[in-house]
């Protein structure tokens, strides 16, 4: 997964010529028009098709004109562009992309996605790499990392959480031994 603004510099910070993101064109097979930067606190409006039916988000901080070279488009950006922009400029194109390259998968975000979204599109790249959850079912502000024979419970909420049969206070993470 590559998100906005990459491939822009080499390691030295040249700028690439021929069209953003540079090294990386081939493998998102996307390619970056336009930078459009967001106002503080501006928005665009995300209008991405799921199984379970139609559903508008929003995206934050940064949007790109991109034009797709295979890539497959995931979710575009809606009518409501936000402060800034001018209603429908960036309207119906590509948000979020999703290409098939050699053996693996590759995805761009041409904007930063709100976090209910960005959980769908990263659940969705990871059944796409065949990888499962370490715990099925958590809660949006549970994240569950295994560490050999550790499993890690760290909440990023404002409220406790009871995940698997173990307690965990708001802001706080819990090490507990793997069976």
């Amino acid at each position: 997964m590559v998100s906005f603004f990459s491939g822009i510099v080499d390691e030295c910070e040249r700028a690439y010529l021929g069209g953003y993101p540079a090294p990386l064109r081939e493998v998102l097979g996307v390619r970056v028009e336009e930078f459009w930067p967001l106002p503080s606190g501006g928005t665009v409006a995300i209008e991405v098709a799921l199984e379970a039916g139609d559903q508008a988000y929003h995206g934050t901080t940064w949007s790109e004109s991109v034009e797709t070279e295979g890539a497959q488009v995931m979710a575009t950006f809606g009518e409501d562009c936000g402060a800034g922009l001018g209603a429908g400029l960036l309207a119906g194109r590509p948000a979020v992309t999703r290409h098939e390259f050699g053996e693996g998968v590759a995805w761009y975000l041409a904007t930063r996605l709100e976090p209910e979204l960005m959980r769908v599109i990263l659940d969705r790249a990871r059944e796409d790499a065949g990888a499962l959850p370490v715990l099925p079912d958590l809660p949006a502000e549970v994240q569950a990392v295994k560490r050999g024979e550790y499993l890690i419970l760290l909440n990023h909420g404002e409220r406790e959480v009871s995940v698997a049969g173990v307690t965990v206070p708001p802001r706080d993470v819990r090490v507990m031994g793997v069976q």
